[in-house]
C-alpha cells in the first residue's frame, strides 16, 4: 500500500512538474516570438 503512494506521488509530481516545464517553454517561446 505504502510503495503504491510513493510510485503515485512521484508519477504526480513528474506530470506536474513536466507540466510546469511546458508550460514555461511556451512562454519563452511566446516571449521569443513577441519580441521579434
Amino acid at each position: 500500500s505504502l510503495h503504491n503512494e510513493i510510485i503515485s506521488f512521484i508519477i504526480g509530481s513528474a506530470i506536474v512538474f513536466t507540466g510546469y516545464n511546458f508550460h514555461s517553454i511556451r512562454w519563452t517561446d511566446f516571449g521569443i516570438n513577441e519580441s521579434n
